[in-house]
């Protein structure tokens, strides 16, 4: 396969709305097998290196929260910081929409 083929070519972003291209909701992102097998080995190697929830965490270059949604999830008081409005912008919906696991 060639780099420039359309099968791996990511589109253009429309004037309305820019996609998030490596959000765990985006095929060409995270939301496939290679993606989610990344997130898990990642996650628990975090998990292994910081100390145990509540502990304050500092989520550099957080994207649309592919770990803080987990870190925040399991119990720790997360701090996102990026420069992309539109992945920021996504996270925080989600955090909002989200419903508390009972």
């Amino acid at each position: 396969m060639q780099w420039n083929s359309p099968a791996i070519e990511q589109p253009a972003p429309s004037e309305k709305q820019s996609p998030v291209y490596w959000d765990i909701t985006n095929p060409m992102g995270y939301a496939n097998r290679m993606g989610s097998y990344k997130t898990r080995i990642e996650y628990e190697f975090m998990r292994t290196h910081i100390p145990p929830a509540p502990a304050r965490v500092l989520d550099i270059a957080g994207g649309s929260g592919r770990f803080a949604t987990k870190l925040l999830n399991a119990g720790y008081d997360v701090t996102v910081n990026g420069v992309d409005e539109q992945s920021l912008d996504t996270l925080q919906q989600c955090c909002f929409n989200a419903k508390p696991k009972l």
